[in-house]
């Protein structure tokens, strides 16, 4: 497993993983299912385009492979970095990926 910085060319992908965890029929094998309280998609290509452009604000991903497997975004604000839309693949929960993206999270909030 590698951990890498998303790019445009990730977005169909990220935004495939990002809703089948929270919204929809197989979110609900997971625990970030988001599905018995809203409708609709959780986020859409243009929405991650925007993130990924914006300055200071990055999704790191975690890949097995070519697949990715697990992500979360990151937006550096004034001393702080937000951390939001942690996401599993709904199989692949209770596997510490989720812990695995908070301690990269964790190390790069430090380096910065």
């Amino acid at each position: 497993m590698n951990i890498e910085h998303a790019t445009i060319a990730h977005i169909p992908a990220l935004n495939k993983l990002i809703n089948s965890a929270y919204r929809g029929i197989p979110s609900k094998r997971g625990w970030t299912t988001e599905a018995d309280l809203l409708d609709g998609i959780r986020i859409d290509e243009e929405r991650l385009k925007q993130h990924i452009e914006t300055p200071n604000s990055t999704f790191i991903m975690l890949t097995k492979g070519p697949k990715i497997i697990a992500c979360v975004h990151l937006e550096a604000k004034e001393d702080a970095l937000h951390l939001g839309m942690l996401t599993v693949d709904p199989k692949l929960q209770d596997r510490g990926l989720g812990r695995l993206l908070l301690q990269a999270s964790e190390d790069l909030a430090r380096q910065n």
